[in-house]
C-alpha cells in the first residue's frame, strides 16, 4: 500500500492569491504555523486583469507588514502617477467629467491614515505578499499544490492534497477558503451562497488585458487611472495596466449574448479610443454582476475568507480590500483561539463582525453598478454626446451633472473604507450615546467602541498605528490615567492577554482620544473607552477577548446588524 506523507500544522489556507497570502503574513507575524497551498504555480502578468487597486485601509495593514514601500515601489505608472477618473466621449475625444485623487492615492494631505492607496496590478501584489510570506519560519508555501478533500474530526481538519510531491496528508487545527468565488473548500464543507437582490441588469461584461503600442502619446485628455468611454457606439472603462503598453478594457456590450471569445474586441477598443490602433487582445473573461454572501462563513474548523464568502460586482475596487480585511480579523482570531488568549468562543464573532462590513459593502457596489442603468435612463442621448453643436453641447453638460452626482459615490468612498465598524459586536463596550453616523464620503473618526482607532502623526514624525502593539493596546493620554493604566496592565497579565502600552503627549491627540483610556484590538478597532478604569474591569477584558460569546448560539445570524444598509 502506497504511505503518502502527513505534515502537521495549525492552519492549512487554501488559495494563494491576496487573501490567502494576506492570511498566512499575519498568521505567521503572529507565530501560527501555517501551511499555503495553491494550484497555480504564479500566473505571472498574462493573466486577466483583477484587482488593480489596494485602499488606504489595506495600505495600513501592509505598511504593518513592512511592505508600504514595496508596494509603492512596484506601482508601474510610477508612486506620484496621479489616480484621475476622467469621462469622455473617446480616448482621444472630449472630456465630459473628471475625479481627481479618486480612492485617495496622494501622500501627506490627509492625516486620517498613515498611507495612501495604491494603484497596481494584482500580480505585483501578490509577488511582494509571497516573498514576504516566504521569509516568515512558521509559513510553509506549497504552489502547484491541489486540495482533493478533508474531512473534518473532533481534533481538527485532515486533509488530502497533490502537488509535485505526488499526494500528501495535512493535520491542521483549521482549515480556510481563500479559494475564491467557486471554493471547492466551501462547497466541500455544504455551504451554499445566497444571492443579495439588486435592480441593476444583469448583462454580460467583457474584461480584458490588451497591448496597444504608444497609446499614450495620442491622448490628449491627460494621465487617469481609468477612462470612462461613453458614446453611441459603445460605453467602457480602460487604463493602462503596465508599462508595456498593456491596457486593461472592461467592456459593457449592449445586447451582446454571445461567448466572450466571439465578441469583436479589437473593433470595440478601437470605437473606444477614437481611431483605429493596433489592438492585440492578450486574454479576456466575462463577467456579470452578482452580489453573493455565503449563508455561513464559519462550519466548525472551517473558515471562509474573501470572495469565497462574498462576491459583488468590481466597481469601487472592494474585492482585495475587503478580502484582506477578513484575512487581518481572522488571523488575530485565530491566534488568540490557538495560543489560548482568546476565549474557545472568539471565532463564532468572526461571521458577526465580517458580515456586517460585508452587506454595506455589497450594497456601495451595486449602487455603482447601477449607474451603467442610470446613464441608460437619463435624458441624455448618447448618439448626441460628440454632436459638433450645441446639441453635444447640452447632452455632455447634462451627462457630467448625472455623473458628478451619482459617482462620487465610486471615487471617493473613506465614509466605506475607513468608517467601517463593528458596534454592537459581543466583542466591543457598550456605550450609551450613539456612534459617528456611516456615509460612503464623509469619514469622522471617532474612538466610539467598534469603530477604527483614530490616526494620527506623532510630534516625531512617526504613524501612531507603528506604536500598535500585535495583541491589545491601550493608549494612555495624560498623566491622571497612570494609575488605572497600572490596573489595565495588572488584569491583561492575569489573563495572559497581550498588551501593549502607548502614552500620548500631543495636544491634537486629546482632541482625537478624549477619553483618559482607550483600549485597541489587534486590529485597530477600539474595544473600550473611559476616563477611569472601569468597576467591571475583569468584564472589560473578558468581553475583548470573546468571553461574552456562548459556543452555541453564537454561530447562528448575526443578532446585530451594524450598518446593514438600507
Amino acid at each position: 500500500m502506497h504511505h503518502c506523507e502527513t505534515l502537521h500544522t495549525q492552519v492549512l489556507i487554501v488559495g494563494g492569491g491576496p487573501v490567502g497570502l494576506a492570511l498566512a503574513i499575519e498568521l505567521g507575524l503572529r507565530h501560527v504555523t501555517c501551511i499555503l497551498i495553491e494550484q497555480n504555480d504564479p500566473l505571472g502578468p498574462l493573466q486577466a486583469p483583477r484587482s488593480k487597486m489596494i485602499n488606504v485601509r489595506a495600505m495600513a495593514h501592509i505598511r504593518r507588514w513592512g511592505l508600504a514601500q514595496a508596494i509603492r515601489d512596484a506601482i508601474p505608472l510610477g508612486a506620484d502617477y496621479p489616480s484621475n477618473v476622467i469621462f469622455a466621449t473617446r480616448l482621444t475625444g472630449i472630456e465630459i467629467a473628471r475625479f481627481e485623487n479618486a480612492f485617495s492615492t496622494r501622500r501627506g494631505d490627509d492625516e486620517r491614515f498613515p498611507e495612501g492607496a495604491a494603484w497596481l496590478p494584482q500580480y505585483r501584489i501578490e509577488d511582494i505578499f509571497r516573498a514576504r510570506a516566504s521569509r516568515l519560519s512558521s509559513v510553509n508555501l506549497s504552489l502547484g499544490t491541489r486540495l482533493e478533500t478533508y474531512t473534518q474530526t473532533k481534533k481538527g481538519i485532515e486533509a488530502t492534497v497533490t502537488g509535485k510531491r505526488g499526494t500528501q496528508r495535512i493535520e491542521a487545527a483549521y482549515i480556510v477558503a481563500a479559494d475564491g468565488a467557486r471554493s471547492t473548500v466551501r462547497t466541500l464543507a455544504g455551504i451554499a451562497m445566497e444571492e443579495v437582490p439588486s435592480a441593476s441588469s444583469n448583462a454580460a461584461n467583457i474584461n480584458a488585458l490588451i497591448r496597444i503600442p504608444g497609446l499614450f502619446k495620442q491622448l490628449s485628455l491627460g494621465p487617469a487611472v481609468i477612462y470612462q468611454v461613453l458614446n453611441g457606439e459603445v460605453s467602457a472603462g480602460m487604463g493602462p495596466f503596465d508599462i508595456d503598453d498593456r491596457w486593461f478594457i472592461n467592456a459593457f456590450p449592449q445586447n451582446f449574448a454571445g461567448a466572450p471569445d466571439e465578441f469583436d474586441l479589437v473593433a470595440f477598443t478601437q470605437a473606444a479610443v477614437g481611431s483605429p490602433v493596433p489592438v492585440e487582445v492578450i486574454c479576456r473573461s466575462s463577467w456579470s454582476p452578482r452580489a453573493l454572501l455565503a449563508q455561513a462563513y464559519r462550519r466548525g474548523r472551517v473558515l471562509l475568507a474573501g470572495d469565497a464568502a462574498q462576491v459583488r460586482p468590481p466597481t469601487g475596487g472592494y474585492g482585495m480590500n475587503l478580502g484582506i480585511g477578513d484575512a487581518v480579523d481572522l488571523a488575530w482570531k485565530l491566534a488568540a483561539s490557538l495560543q489560548g488568549w482568546g476565549s474557545p468562543a472568539l471565532l463564532h464573532s468572526y461571521e458577526l463582525e465580517r458580515k456586517s462590513v460585508h452587506r454595506r459593502v455589497l450594497q456601495e457596489a451595486l449602487e455603482n453598478y447601477s449607474f451603467v442603468d442610470s446613464v441608460r435612463n437619463a435624458r441624455v442621448r448618447p448618439d448626441d454626446l460628440e454632436a459638433p453643436d450645441e446639441v453635444g453641447e447640452l447632452a455632455r453638460a447634462r451627462l457630467k451633472d448625472l455623473i458628478q452626482r451619482e459617482k462620487e459615490r465610486e471615487y471617493h468612498t473613506l465614509g466605506v473604507v475607513l468608517g467601517e465598524h463593528y458596534v454592537g459586536s459581543p466583542l466591543v463596550a457598550c456605550e450609551p450615546g450613539t456612534p459617528p453616523r456611516q456615509h460612503f464620503r464623509d469619514y469622522i473618526p471617532s474612538t466610539y467602541p467598534g469603530c477604527l482607532a483614530p490616526h494620527l502623526w506623532l510630534s516625531d514624525g512617526r504613524s501612531l498605528y507603528d506604536l500598535f502593539g500585535a495583541g491589545f493596546t491601550l493608549i494612555i493620554g495624560g498623566p491622571r490615567a497612570a494609575s488605572a493604566a497600572g490596573r489595565f496592565i495588572a488584569a491583561a497579565k492575569e489573563k495572559a492577554l497581550p498588551l501593549t502600552t502607548v502614552q500620548l503627549e500631543d495636544r491634537h491627540a486629546r482632541e482625537l482620544y478624549p477619553t483618559a483610556l482607550t483600549l485597541v484590538r489587534p486590529d485597530q478597532h477600539v474595544a473600550w473607552r473611559g476616563d477611569t478604569a472601569p468597576a467591571d474591569l475583569e468584564a472589560v477584558l473578558e468581553r475583548a477577548r470573546g468571553g461574552r460569546l456562548s459556543a452555541a448560539g453564537a454561530a447562528s445570524e448575526p443578532a446585530y446588524h451594524a450598518g446593514r444598509g438600507p
